[in-house]
């Protein structure tokens, strides 16, 4: 009986409480809430004007350091690099747009692009490191199986650069058969196996973690820091590049930044536009020379790009 009535003055106490409502909303309070509600509708749409007009005028400033930066990048690069022979090595998610669009950057610096590498997808496959085990020690018995990714990373850079001068240009003696070897496993892709010549440096471009296939970015990105790690120390530069997502989370620039590869690996983000594909030819005269820096706007970034020379310094 106790029960019962509680919930009959429960549900009493709940229409009273609606009623009340009611009375007040239509009577003394009435203005005070449509008051209330017009302003603060009012006040939000001036801020979303403001906003509006703020996201425009970045808009505007962004696409005016663009045309600026497209305007002055041929005196910034022009021959900086002249002569330079480079092998690209494209990692998984890099798109086709970003490899032209730096290809086309160091061939206007002057430099002579010798070979490019597709790595694939299938190279961060947990479930191919036994095979790509097996074609590292049948193109090198002495290759230790304890990590195939520096082997196999190794064994390529081998076939790709060079520190002696006087090799750079000639042919890679076991250049074709290291990258048919690789490629026919689905590990990679090479531009050209007809003939393959030892470049001096070596640029990596990353992509976006998004477009990368799979789970475990971050142990798919661990299986490819050992390719920009043995170019560094087989060639004389090697600069890690990538757009600005590429220095987010997961992201392979990211991952050299924070690692000891930082300290002889270069990179650069942002290579989606024209300042950072500027830089990426400016970063890597500078590694010719042994300096290092992390270049870009995003994450991890030391500064926009190198210190240039005075004219006439």
């Amino acid at each position: 009986m106790i029960d019962f009535r509680y919930h009959i003055v429960s549900i009493v106490a709940i229409f009273l409480a609606l009623a009340v409502g009611i009375v007040l909303g239509s009577g003394p309070l009435k203005d005070n809430i449509s008051g209330f509600l017009e302003d603060r509708t009012k006040a939000l749409a001036a801020e979303k004007l403001a906003l509006q007009q703020q996201v425009t005028g970045l808009e505007s400033d962004l696409a005016d350091a663009e045309s600026y930066a497209r305007l002055v990048k041929s005196s910034v690069i022009d021959d900086v690099l002249f002569g330079t022979s480079v092998a690209m090595v494209l990692l998984p998610g890099a798109t086709s747009d970003d490899r032209k669009a730096v290809e086309a950057t160091l061939e206007q610096a002057g430099a002579v692009v010798t070979e490019e590498v597709q790595i694939t997808q299938d190279w961060t496959d947990p479930d191919q490191a036994v095979i790509m085990a097996r074609v590292n020690e049948g193109l090198d018995r002495s290759s230790p199986d304890t990590d195939p990714y520096g082997s196999a990373a190794d064994l390529i850079a081998r076939a790709l650069v060079t520190q002696q001068a006087r090799a750079v240009g000639q042919l890679s003696p076991a250049g074709i058969s290291t990258l048919a070897a690789y490629e026919e496993a689905g590990f990679l892709q090479a531009a050209d196996l007809e003939s393959v010549t030892w470049a001096a440096t070596s640029v990596v471009v990353a992509g976006d973690p998004a477009d990368m296939d799979g789970a475990d970015l971050a142990d798919q990105v661990a299986t490819l820091l050992p390719l920009p790690g043995a170019l560094s120390e087989r060639g004389r530069a090697s600069v890690v590049v990538g757009p600005q997502a590429s220095a987010g989370t997961d992201g392979v620039l990211t991952a050299v930044r924070g690692s000891d590869l930082g300290e002889t690996v270069s990179t650069v983000d942002s290579i989606e536009t024209t300042a950072g594909l500027t830089v990426v030819a400016l970063a890597l005269d500078e590694q010719k020379n042994r300096g290092v820096g992390h270049y870009g706007t995003g994450e991890g970034a030391d500064a926009v790009g190198p210190e240039l020379a005075p004219p006439g310094g």
